[in-house]
């Protein structure tokens, strides 16, 4: 979007706490385009299914047979290490780069790489990691992480721990669609729609999604009370 490139980073970072005091964001059912190239624009579109259908195969083609080998409570407990691992890079990520000081990049690079999500929260086709990206990223992460495994011969292992990464990726889409378009909810739900919201409204506090652990340990972390239960989710969340 234009306007975005000409706003300076200060403009832009208090542009991004309050994205309606410029330009309204579209109505539901409606995409603001990122991409000239039909073909780009197709690919930054992902539906809610998605990574249920692409991801969840892929761990268990990749864990089947070292959970077969492995005895019951070795995988269990590999498959929540991979969790809680990829909920502290869920963190880090949306800290540090999702959030990064547009000065150092531009304007409407940090509005590509994150701030599209906070402008138009409630486009229920920009709220799960497309393929191409979840592809790359986790490629990356496979490989590194394999490559420390054989040097220290816990390749077996491996495998079950980055199913486990994959499973917490995956909640980790999955929960975001719910927290902007699940209404009420249990209490869980709504204490993170909840937190969530805080963090719309102030881009610095609340980055976990999934969980409050690494907000809670960084300092980064607000409490804002649930929502009954039965009310919709919120019209500015991410």
């Amino acid at each position: 979007m234009e306007f975005v490139d000409s706003l300076s980073p200060r403009a832009y970072s208090a542009w991004l706490s309050n994205p309606d005091a410029l330009r309204q964001p579209p109505p539901p059912g409606e995409h603001v385009r990122l991409f000239r190239s039909d073909l780009l624009e197709a690919c930054s579109l992902t539906p809610v299914w998605v990574p249920l259908a692409v991801w969840l195969p892929v761990a268990a083609a990749i864990s089947a047979p070292s959970i077969a080998a492995l005895p019951v409570t070795s995988s269990l407990a590999l498959l929540v290490w991979g969790a809680l691992t990829w909920s502290c890079i869920e963190y880090l990520l949306h800290r540090f780069l999702f959030h990064i000081d547009p000065a150092r990049i531009s304007s409407g690079a940090a509005f590509l790489l994150h701030g599209i999500h906070h402008y138009a929260s409630q486009d229920e086709l920009r709220l799960v990691m497309p393929p191409p990206l979840t592809f790359f990223c986790g490629g990356l992460i496979f490989v590194l992480s394999a490559v420390l495994a054989r040097i220290t011969g816990m390749h077996m292992q491996h495998s079950v721990w980055y199913a486990g990464g994959i499973l917490g990726y995956v909640v980790y889409d999955e929960t975001h669609y719910c927290l902007h378009h699940l209404k009420g909810g249990p209490l869980a739900l709504r204490r993170l729609r909840a937190r969530h919201l805080v963090h719309h409204h102030v881009p610095t506090l609340n980055f976990g999604v999934t969980t409050s652990l690494w907000d809670t340990l960084c300092r980064t972390a607000r409490v804002r009370r649930a929502a009954p239960r039965g009310t919709a989710a919120p019209a500015k969340a991410a």
